[in-house]
């Protein structure tokens, strides 16, 4: 029988329990234990603090390290955590999860593309409204694939891991001669899916390029209808200050010969020739599709891979 006061004891080990026994006592506990009161359940701890005591009986105690372990033990403790986390995973379905909302979210901002391009011209608050809805939702449809990427990197990243730890211990049991434990990697593989489920990711890779080059084409149109405005506005002051120069020319010609100045307008012509010059930015240029297709496919390269190459024996 062990006894862990539990606000001071930590279990810094990982620990599996194939019998376990928990439950509150103070008999047989020693000078050093609390007491209990069987009436209101709290102690009479000299510091103030209530406190109880755990009474743990166990069976068994699995290290998932301890210094005595040798190199095999090691890579078999790491292969069952990374192998447990890999099934976690796959129970949760991130992955598909995440293809589910990009659907609707791809259908969501269709429908929205829809009704803002039939009211865009409508004399009402309605397309502006359209328009920040298909905004946001182009932006969480971007978020999303970013994430299933990001999601797909992982479990690759863990699956290869997986395999590479399997690979060690293989090589240590071929060097030792012998074996020290009884973990063992069945690796199975359906043929005929990985083609399919691949051809579905090229698919949606696929999708995604053609909308980036859509929302490219869109950004790009609306940064030159506004450069169009700057430079033409540009023009105008330009016209304007120019006008303004020669009729204060004019003005100050005359002032040689006559005192009936007006003062007012003098001072508005001024005003239009120090106004500041509106700054003209550099003309914006579109994206090249080859450029946007690159940057997209070299995000998905660590993600996956083609199913010729996962034919490989481990």
């Amino acid at each position: 029988m062990t006894s862990i006061p539990l606000n001071k004891t930590k279990m810094s080990k990982k620990f599996d329990a194939t019998f376990l026994s928990v439950h509150l006592s103070s008999e047989g506990a020693g000078e050093d234990a609390y007491q209990i009161d069987s009436e209101h359940g709290l102690s009479n701890d000299p510091i103030g603090a209530d406190r109880y005591r755990l009474d743990i009986d166990l069976g068994k105690i699995t290290f998932v390290h301890h210094h005595l372990m040798s190199m095999e033990y090691v890579l078999a403790m790491r292969m069952k955590q990374m192998y447990e986390c890999y099934t976690v995973r796959r129970q949760q379905l991130i992955v598909q999860q995440l293809s589910e909302k990009i659907k609707a979210l791809k259908s969501a901002e269709s429908n929205c593309r829809t009704l803002y391009e039939q009211n865009k011209y409508a004399d009402s608050p309605e397309p502006k409204e359209f328009y920040d809805r298909l905004v946001n939702y182009q932006n969480e449809l971007r978020q999303a694939r970013n994430q299933r990427c990001n999601e797909m990197k992982l479990d690759r990243d863990l699956l290869k891991h997986l395999l590479d730890v399997w690979k060690e211990i293989k090589d240590i049991r071929r060097a030792n001669g012998y074996t020290t434990t009884s973990v063992k990697l069945i690796i199975k593989q359906i043929s005929g899916k990985k083609t399919k489920h691949y051809e579905q990711i090229q698919q949606q890779i696929e999708e995604e390029i053609e909308d980036e080059i859509t929302l490219a084409d869109e950004q790009y149109q609306r940064e030159k209808e506004a450069h169009t405005k700057i430079v033409r506005n540009r023009k105008l002051q330009e016209t304007r200050k120019k006008e303004a120069k020669k009729r204060l020319d004019k003005k100050r010609a005359a002032a040689l010969t006559s005192d009936n100045i007006d003062g007012d307008y003098d001072q508005n012509d001024i005003t239009i020739i120090n106004e500041e010059d509106i700054y003209v930015p550099e003309k914006p240029e579109p994206r090249k599709r080859d450029e946007i297709r690159t940057t997209i496919l070299t995000k998905y390269q660590s993600a996956i891979r083609p199913p010729d190459t996962c034919n490989k024996k481990l």
